[in-house]
């Protein structure tokens, strides 16, 4: 919960590419889908992201293009609404870190 809203939806997008991957019957990925080939980067490109290549990923590394973050930026924006009612609930003290006090008795 600590990424920002655009990271949230370059990860959503990412796993969409892999599920239009398997709708289309195209295999995307190797190396029990760690290594990310050119088709993965394909339909990366198709749900708005720009993917580049890692050494040891493929073509994993993926942000958003400039366009669909304007698409999206309506959603990015209710998301990140949400992200910080959720991150709320972070910032309060934890119950059972609280000092014990005792009632005065000897």
């Amino acid at each position: 919960m600590k990424r920002s809203p655009a990271d949230v939806l370059t990860t959503l997008l990412h796993e969409a590419a892999h599920a239009l991957a398997e709708v289309r019957g195209v295999k995307d990925t190797s190396r029990q889908g760690r290594w990310h080939n050119r088709h993965f980067a394909t339909l990366a490109g198709e749900l708005g992201l720009v993917a580049s290549k890692d050494d040891k990923l493929g073509w994993s590394l993926c942000i958003l293009q400039p366009a669909t973050a304007d698409t999206y930026s309506v959603v990015m924006a209710e998301l990140g609404a949400a992200m910080r009612a959720y991150r709320h609930t972070d910032d309060l003290p934890d119950p059972a870190a609280r000092p014990r006090t005792t009632t005065g008795s000897p």
